[in-house]
């Protein structure tokens, strides 16, 4: 699964709209959608890790089961996760 579908996935699981979560994180909706899309491929550290403390959760559980741009680009372990 990519970032920015397994981030509008938590999103939706715990009922935080567009706007709200915006405002969570302090970023403009656009930023969000772009995010999720996967039109933005690689969002910062600092913006995940803000999603993570809006949702109350650890960094590596908002991770799990997200593969790596470069395990999917060059056929590495299929599977792999980020660390």
């Amino acid at each position: 699964m990519r970032l920015g579908a397994r981030l509008r996935e938590v999103r939706l699981q715990m009922g935080v709209g567009v706007n709200e979560m915006a405002r969570l994180v302090n970023v403009s909706t656009w930023q969000i959608q772009l995010v999720e899309s996967g039109r933005t491929k690689d969002p910062s550290l600092g913006y995940v890790w803000r999603c993570a403390m809006a949702y109350g959760m650890p960094m590596q559980a908002l991770l799990d089961g997200v593969t790596c741009p470069s395990q999917r680009e060059h056929g590495k372990r299929a599977g792999a996760v980020c660390a």
